[in-house]
C-alpha cells in the first residue's frame, strides 16, 4: 500500500516536470520568433535598401559626369591665346637684350623691309649651303619666334646664336615653303608665319595694355603648312587693327594687321648692333 502511494507520487512529479519542460520550450520558441522578421518583410526591406543604394550611386555618377562635362566644355582659348601674345613680346625683348649683329639686323630689316646688309651675314643651313635669299634669312628669325612662343624654346636653348640656329634648319627652300614664302607671287607679311608679328612687335612692346576682345572661329588664314582655326582681335592701348591668329593646336601663327595699321608700326628702336 505504501509502495503504491509512492509510485503515484513519482508519476505526479514526472508529469509536473514534463509540463514545466513544455512550458519552457514554448517560451524559448516565442523569444526566437520575435527576433526574426518574416521572410516577405525582410525581402521588401532588402529591395528598398538596394534601390536606395543604387539611386545614390547613379546620382553620384551623374554628378561626377556633369563636373567632367563642364571641365571638358570649358573654353580657355582666349586666355591661353593671350598668354602666347605676351610670350611673343617677351621673345622680342629677349632678342634685343642679346645685342648680336645678325639677330639685331634680321629684326630691324624685317621691320623696315630693308634688306641691304643681309647678304653679308653668311648663315648656312644644315645641308651646308649658305642662305641665298632675303626670305631664307627671315626664316631664321621666324623660327626663333615660333619656337620661343609655341615650343618654349628660348634664345640659347640648343644654340648660342642665329648662326647655330640657321644650321639646324634642313635647307633654305623647304623652310621657306613651310612658313609661306613663295618664289612667284605676293609675299604678304599677313600670309607668312610670324612675319607681320615681327613688324608690329615694337608697337606691341610699347603698349601699356594689350587685351583680347573676342575669339572668332576662322579658317581663312593659310600660311604655308599652317591653317588657322581661330583668331583673337587685339586692343592695344585703345588701338585696334591687329589680330592674333592661331591654328587648331593653339599655336600662334602670326599677328596680322589691317591695311591702315602701318601708321602705328615703328622702326627698330635701338638700331642694329655693330
Amino acid at each position: 500500500m505504501k509502495r503504491k502511494n509512492y509510485m503515484k507520487k513519482i508519476v505526479t512529479v514526472l508529469a509536473v516536470a514534463t509540463m514545466l519542460m513544455s512550458s519552457l520550450s514554448a517560451c524559448g520558441k516565442t523569444e526566437d520568433t520575435t527576433t526574426d522578421k518574416p521572410a516577405a518583410e525582410a525581402s521588401v526591406e532588402t529591395e528598398q535598401t538596394s534601390e536606395a543604394a543604387g539611386t545614390e550611386s547613379v546620382a553620384e555618377t551623374e554628378a561626377v559626369a556633369a563636373t567632367e562635362e563642364n571641365t571638358e566644355g570649358e573654353d580657355n582659348r582666349l586666355e591661353e591665346g593671350m598668354t602666347k601674345v605676351y610670350t611673343l613680346i617677351d621673345a622680342y625683348n629677349d632678342l634685343l637684350s642679346q645685342h648680336k649683329y645678325a639677330e639685331d639686323l634680321l629684326q630691324a630689316d624685317l621691320e623696315t623691309e630693308d634688306d641691304a646688309e643681309l647678304g653679308n651675314l653668311g648663315l648656312a643651313t644644315a645641308d651646308g649651303n649658305e642662305i641665298q635669299t632675303v626670305f631664307g634669312y627671315y626664316s631664321v628669325l621666324i623660327t626663333y619666334y615660333y619656337d620661343y612662343v609655341n615650343n618654349g624654346i628660348k634664345y640659347g636653348d640648343g644654340y648660342s646664336d642665329f648662326s647655330e640656329l640657321a644650321a639646324q634648319l634642313p635647307d633654305e627652300k623647304s623652310v621657306m615653303a613651310k612658313y609661306g614664302f613663295v618664289d612667284e607671287g605676293n609675299n604678304s607679311e599677313n600670309g607668312i608665319i610670324m612675319a607681320e608679328a615681327v613688324r608690329v612687335l615694337p608697337f606691341l612692346a610699347s603698349c601699356e595694355a594689350v587685351h583680347g576682345t573676342d575669339l572668332v572661329e576662322t579658317t581663312e588664314y593659310v600660311m604655308g603648312d599652317y591653317t588657322s582655326a581661330y583668331a583673337i582681335p587685339l586692343n592695344c592701348d585703345g588701338n585696334t587693327g591687329l589680330t592674333a591668329v592661331f591654328d587648331a593646336d593653339g599655336n600662334l601663327m602670326n599677328i596680322c594687321s589691317s591695311d591702315d595699321f602701318d601708321q602705328y608700326i615703328s622702326s627698330f628702336p635701338n638700331g642694329a648692333s655693330e
